[in-house]
């Protein structure tokens, strides 16, 4: 369960000046975003948005694939997607001492998948189920300010070429993903679709992903939470996001 604030020191809170009271922090923040198609972009209704955490906390997606979410402040969150006929998924783990937007979360489908997942094998690449398998994408700076998800629908391409990325811990990666979205061993670093994999990270353990680029962008450093048979996605435009050189 999220552990809920505990209760400040009169000594440690604000004063609200007109009334003279200790305010103290606040009890909730906010999480706002869009569940979506992977591929299409297409909003999607009736997903269930659940904090693994503290699954008592959990909405659905409205007709235009929006959520809100309201979580204790300083909880640690991570995010869990769930769609018919789309793979179950992760997001990237927070410490949400502040309200959040912009928590976009693509659903793949189960079909695209198994499809990525075939493709692997032909290569002899597999998953273990006992671990977990984390993806993300390296953005361009210019979707950090994109105002709202209308705007982040109509920006294409929106992945950084040429980044490379790690990971703090064990894993089978990096594997960047091609211009079609397929994973290729062969790839030493990102395509315009931006997207990165590691298959086999370890259950039980947090990782830090981070990026690099020649040209010097500036990378978000997102933390990830392992569990046996958990599929992480990192998403856009938070996960590897990049600000300008």
């Amino acid at each position: 369960m999220i552990a809920l604030w505990l209760l400040a020191c009169t000594d440690t809170g604000t004063v609200d000046t007109d009334s003279g009271t200790d305010s103290g922090p606040p009890a909730t923040v906010a999480l706002t975003g869009v569940v979506f198609q992977f591929g299409t972009r297409d909003p999607l209704a009736d997903a269930a948005v659940t904090v693994a955490e503290d699954p008592e906390l959990a909405t659905s997606s409205d007709a235009e694939g929006r959520w809100t979410l309201e979580v204790p402040a300083g909880a640690t969150v991570t995010l869990h997607l769930s769609v018919p006929d789309h793979v179950q998924a992760h997001g990237e783990t927070w410490q949400a001492d502040a309200d959040l937007d912009r928590l976009y979360l693509q659903a793949i489908p189960d079909a695209l998948y198994g499809a990525i997942e075939a493709g692997l094998n032909d290569v002899g690449v597999f998953s273990d189920p006992a671990a977990c398998q984390i993806v993300t994408t390296a953005t361009v700076p210019e979707v950090q300010d994109l105002a709202d998800f209308a705007a982040f629908q109509d920006y294409h391409p929106y992945g950084l070429a040429g980044a490379t990325a790690s990971l703090d811990g064990e894993a089978l990666g990096p594997i960047y993903l091609d211009v079609g979205t397929v994973p290729d061993a062969t790839l030493t670093s990102t395509t315009v679709d931006g997207g990165v994999m590691w298959l086999n990270a370890v259950a039980g353990q947090v990782y830090t992903l981070t990026g690099q680029h020649p040209s010097g962008h500036g990378f978000r450093s997102p933390r990830v939470t392992c569990e046996a048979g958990r599929f992480i996605n990192a998403n856009p435009p938070h996960g590897l996001g990049t600000t300008a050189p």
